[in-house]
């Protein structure tokens, strides 16, 4: 009795199905070998299989030249602009990365404190650009870029990216946001406040607001006039509780501009 007759019919077309991909991958194989003994000399088949073993690299550790990306020329070349909040890059930085460019590299010091432990990772190779992988955090919390989007501005691999992501949310989250954000939580926290305002003669008080306007991207043409306050662009306007140390306390709900601060 045949083996054949041991194995369902669902079991003999599976093997089959692998026996035909085995075959057609061996002669892809062949034909690959024999295209490249006719069409290309002894040298330039060298430089295709160097760039086989090592696909997407562009130095000699099989990685892209970081600085060469878009990001990378970017942060290269159009420092001075970038600085200038009034220029037109530093306008378009702000919008694609979500804060100003001052506040981005105040964040990358810290960044930089926390992450870079080691001049090279565990291979022995050149850090990935701090810059670049915070720069790709922003736009993914900014704009829900996928990770193959920073990958193609950036260079940096998706499971580089993914994984930074998920590091500097973390520590973001447990060592920043605190720093920034306080809810007051107990009698204590609420004394701890109101004293600061004690001492500048302003007892009871436990907070200052201001209001803080963003501008309104793809305002919708209807509203375009209600929206625009004194900025002289459309704009959603948030007020935001602070205490005397700067500390977010709460931040209210996002209304048009300019019916924030009519009586």
């Amino acid at each position: 009795m045949s083996d054949d007759e041991h194995l369902s019919e669902e079991d003999i077309e599976l093997r089959n199905l692998f026996v035909r991909a085995t075959l057609s991958r061996k002669r892809s194989a062949e034909d690959d070998f024999l295209a490249e003994a006719v069409f290309f000399s002894d040298d330039e088949d060298a430089g295709i299989k160097r760039v086989r073993s090592r696909p997407g690299g562009s130095n000699a550790n099989g990685r892209p030249d970081y600085g060469e990306t878009t990001w990378g020329r970017m942060l290269r070349d159009d420092v001075a602009e970038l600085q200038d909040h009034t220029s037109a890059k530093a306008k378009i930085f702000r919008a694609r990365f979500r804060l100003p460019y001052p506040v981005y590299l105040k964040l990358l010091e810290w960044v930089k404190i926390w992450h870079e432990k080691n001049a090279h990772d565990a291979s022995g190779r050149d850090r990935i650009p701090t810059e670049l992988k915070l720069l790709g955090v922003l736009r993914v919390l900014g704009r829900s870029t996928c990770f193959d989007g920073i990958t193609e501005l950036s260079g940096i691999s998706v499971s580089s990216m993914q994984t930074f992501f998920h590091k500097f949310t973390e520590w973001f989250t447990e060592k920043v946001y605190p720093k920034f954000v306080f809810t007051p939580e107990t009698k204590n926290d609420l004394v701890e406040i109101e004293t600061a305002y004690v001492l500048l003669g302003l007892p009871g008080a436990l907070g200052s607001m201001d209001v803080v306007h963003f501008a309104w991207g793809m305002c919708p043409a209807q509203v375009t006039n209600l929206a625009k306050g004194k900025e002289g662009y459309p704009s959603l306007a948030y007020n935001v509780i602070c205490d005397h140390e700067g500390r977010a306390l709460a931040v209210l709900k996002g209304s048009m501009a300019p019916l924030t601060t009519r009586p």
